[in-house]
């Protein structure tokens, strides 16, 4: 068995770049964080033409209801870890999902 104090050790680098690093990500961060949220909540309306086809035109033809009942599921699974963590792009986007999954399980079950 492999044992980790068998491992030769990194050598020591002085990381003096890591303060710069350190401060370039915290730039970043607010921006990429608006950017996920963006995309999240794009993502979600981009099932809008199904939505009408289901509702509007009574197309149902290749639509699982066991599939959007397990994405009603696991979304409102990641919207409870989402509030738990307080995490604000997991818990809107999904609970986006929530709606939009209820809206198609219950136009296919009419």
């Amino acid at each position: 068995m492999l044992s980790l104090k068998a491992l030769p050790r990194a050598p020591h680098f002085d990381f003096a770049i890591a303060p710069r690093v350190a401060r370039a990500e915290a730039a970043l961060k607010p921006h990429v964080n608006r950017a996920v949220l963006g995309m999240g909540v794009a993502y979600p309306i981009a099932t809008l033409p199904q939505l009408y086809n289901v509702w509007v035109l009574g197309r149902t033809g290749g639509l699982s209801e066991i599939t959007y009942g397990c994405g009603l599921v696991m979304a409102s699974a990641w919207t409870l870890y989402g509030v738990i963590n307080r995490d604000r792009a997991i818990w809107l986007v999904n609970a986006l999902w929530i709606g939009l999954h209820t809206a198609m399980f219950i136009g296919l079950m009419r």
